[in-house]
């Protein structure tokens, strides 16, 4: 098992290489570089943020919850979801499917918020990040708005992430599970 602080690890760096990429794209007078930096920057993105959502996810008191089960067949059902629409077999089951587990992960989250006795501001942040989230995601499946608009998402996952190291290293619970 791969442990949080190699997770954590991993997102760092990740978020490190994209920034650069970013900065490579920004700064660059050349079109290809330009290019490249905007491909990196993108790429190691996206690991960055999928690797803080496992870490997110690993650290949280979520997947402690029979809830979490659920949640987490909502998200094969959102794969299978996107292949079916990627093989054009669009139909009533990809939308479905894809809807239907977002609005699982919503619901099973929604329901965890509630009953939790005591509530910090991360478990606000938490709920408002999944909620908006699963929103905007099928927003974004729905062709209702851009993948430039869908970015708040990424913003508002960092301030999410950032405030889990922040209250986890107060508390002392970032590694725990180890």
């Amino acid at each position: 098992m791969i442990s949080n602080r190699s997770i954590l690890a991993l997102t760092t760096l990740t978020a490190f290489a994209a920034i650069v990429g970013l900065f490579v794209s920004i700064a660059s007078i050349d079109v290809n570089t330009s290019v490249a930096g905007e491909a990196v920057w993108y790429t190691f993105m996206q690991i960055a943020f999928y690797a803080g959502l496992v870490f997110l996810y690993r650290t949280g008191t979520f997947r402690r919850t029979p809830w979490s089960k659920w949640a987490l067949l909502a998200v094969p059902a959102i794969g299978l979801g996107a292949l079916f629409k990627i093989l054009y077999w669009y139909g009533v089951t990809s939308y479905y499917l894809i809807l239907g587990g977002y609005a699982i992960i919503v619901i099973t989250y929604g329901i965890h918020f509630f009953r939790k006795p005591y509530k910090t501001r991360l478990d606000f942040l938490k709920l408002s990040y999944v909620t908006i989230a699963c929103m905007l995601r099928c927003a974004l499946f729905l062709h209702i708005i851009t993948k430039e608009q869908g970015s708040i998402e990424l913003f508002l996952f960092w301030v999410v992430f950032l405030e889990n190291l922040r209250e986890g290293s107060k508390r002392g619970t970032l590694f725990q599970d180890e």
